[in-house]
Order: C-alpha cells, then sequence, then structure tokens
C-alpha cells in the first residue's frame, strides 16, 4: 500500500515514464494500431473508401470496444493531440470514447452515407476534447479524417514498420520493463 505521497510521487512520474519509455516511432505504432480500426469502420459507415483488410473482423459492428492499460491510453491522446487537454496523470480506469453521429439534416435523411452529414465526438473521461482542425467538441468527419491521417500510420504503413526486414513490434516489452523499473524502485524507497 503507498501512502498518500508515495501515491502523489507516482501520479507525478507516470506521465513522464509512459511518454518517455518508448520512441516517437513506438508511439505513433500503438496508438496507430488502436484507432485504426475505429476509423475505418467510421468511413465504411459513411460510405468513404476504406480498407476492407482493417474492417473484416468487425463485420457491420456499431461498436468497437477495446480494453487497454494507461500507456495505450496515453499514446492514443498524445497522438490525438487535443486543444483543451494537459494530461499530467491517467486516472484508474479511464477510457476513450469515439464517436460517429449521423446528423438529423432533411438532406442527410435523404442522403444517408454523404460524408458531410457525419461528424465524430472524442471524449476523455466525460470530457469532450477539442482537435485541431475541428470547431468546438465535435468535428465533420472530413476534418476529422483529415487530421488522423496526417498524423497516424495507414494500415499498409504500419505493416511496412513493424514487419519488415524481419522487424517486429517490441513496444510491449520495452514498455513492460521500463514499468516495473519504475514500480520497484517506488517499492524500494
Amino acid at each position: 500500500d503507498f501512502t498518500d505521497e508515495e501515491w502523489n510521487t507516482m501520479k507525478s512520474m507516470q506521465i513522464v515514464m509512459l511518454m518517455n519509455s518508448i520512441s516517437d516511432e513506438s508511439s505513433k505504432i500503438l496508438a496507430s494500431r488502436y484507432l485504426r480500426p475505429i476509423v475505418e469502420m467510421m468511413k465504411k459507415k459513411a460510405g468513404i473508401n476504406y480498407n476492407a483488410t482493417v474492417t473484416a473482423p468487425y463485420g457491420d459492428s456499431k461498436m468497437i470496444l477495446f480494453s487497454s492499460h494507461d500507456l495505450q491510453v496515453s499514446h492514443i491522446l498524445k497522438l490525438l493531440a487535443p486543444e483543451n487537454l494537459n494530461l499530467t496523470f491517467v486516472d484508474y480506469a479511464s477510457n476513450i470514447f469515439i464517436e460517429l453521429h449521423h446528423e438529423q439534416r432533411a438532406y442527410c435523411q435523404s442522403e444517408s452515407t454523404a460524408s458531410n452529414c457525419y461528424y465524430v465526438s472524442v471524449i476523455y473521461n466525460g470530457q469532450k476534447l477539442h482537435l485541431p482542425g475541428c470547431f468546438g467538441d465535435t468535428c465533420h468527419l472530413g476534418n476529422f479524417l483529415s487530421y488522423f491521417e496526417s498524423r497516424a500510420y495507414t494500415y499498409e504503413e504500419m505493416q511496412e514498420v513493424c514487419y519488415s526486414n524481419g522487424a517486429t513490434m517490441d513496444v510491449y516489452k520495452q514498455t513492460g520493463y521500463s514499468l516495473r523499473k519504475l514500480f520497484k524502485m517506488l517499492i524500494s524507497r
């Protein structure tokens, strides 16, 4: 059991350890790996060209749920880089919701797959996030996709980076070691 002082020390070190435990390249891979299926399913729903290889395991799902740890949550937020969030600690049981909404305008009812009739909300622990290039706490799907594609790897790029020349993704191995080291250091105090 941690004392309050030890717990506050742990909190102050958490983001530094999470963000610095892997390279920027690994961080981008990690976040892209989680977000790519969600983005491709949004494109599929809106009738935009999508990657069928990525969406195949999800069929016509209306919801995709991933369970994750603070490491993945922190790197997803790093990739999204919301303007209204100063991430200092990833709380226990944190969550990120990425929602696709269909506007209820008359035009959108007759053209249900018109991409300009969809918008995206990103919510972290109940707080709607403001992404660059979007207006307020919602983002037209086209703007969201442009922003996301400018920051994330495509499926093909992930395959190339992760599996070319016999390379393998060692993100989890590196991170697990770093976090174990941190916990041992705090416990031995």
